[in-house]
């Protein structure tokens, strides 16, 4: 028999809180740095706007992905490749 913290720690919510905050990270890291390079130069002066449009997008898309989806474990986040790709000249 197993007590309520065992099943917490291997199949409850603690495993799905780790994985949400490492996600949550890698879209805040995501997010800045694609801010930061998107508003240089003479775009300087919109940075941060940027910044805050850069932080709050992804996590409207992923609330709404998560919502919307038929698979509970689908999350959205922001896509590296398409974003370099598009601040290339």
């Amino acid at each position: 028999m197993q007590t309520m913290q065992e099943y917490l720690l291997t199949k409850g919510i603690l495993p799905n809180l780790f994985a949400g905050v490492v996600s949550w990270r890698m879209t805040l890291i995501a997010g800045i740095s694609y801010a930061t390079l998107t508003f240089s130069g003479s775009l300087s002066g919109y940075l941060n706007p940027g910044i805050c449009s850069a932080l709050v997008s992804p996590a409207v898309a992923g609330f709404i992905v998560a919502w919307q989806s038929s698979a509970p474990f689908i999350i959205a986040g922001p896509d590296a490749n398409k974003q370099l790709a598009s601040l290339q000249e």
